[in-house]
Formats: structure tokens, sequence, C-alpha cells
């Protein structure tokens, strides 16, 4: 259900949206990482830790 004053679904659904980003670029897909690096500002702070996880590994720390 949408609603007008801003869909709790909808919030709900990007943040599936950019767990499956996320999943990619750990798997190595560059546009999913360029795509998650985009979007920083609109990400939980749980996906913000493994963000910063991905981050590490493509520095290779």
């Amino acid at each position: 259900m949408i609603y007008l004053d801003g869909s709790y679904e909808i919030e709900k659904d990007h943040e599936k949206a950019m767990n499956l980003l996320i999943r990619a670029a750990e798997k190595g897909n560059e546009e999913a990482f360029i795509l998650v690096e985009n979007s920083m500002d609109r990400i939980t702070t749980q996906q913000k830790e493994s963000v910063a996880a991905l981050f590490l590994k493509r520095e290779g720390r």
C-alpha cells in the first residue's frame, strides 16, 4: 500500500533493493558498487556497516 505522506512500503522496498545491490557489490559487480557508492545518503545504519566493510575490502585492508 502506498501512503500519500511518504510510504513505509516504498522505504522498505528501497531498503531491500539496497541490500541486493550491496550483496552484488560484495560479489564483485562493479555497476552495483557504483550504485551503492552513489546512494550513501539513502542507506540505513546497518547497511552503512556493510558498505564500510565493502569499501575496506576494495582498498585491500
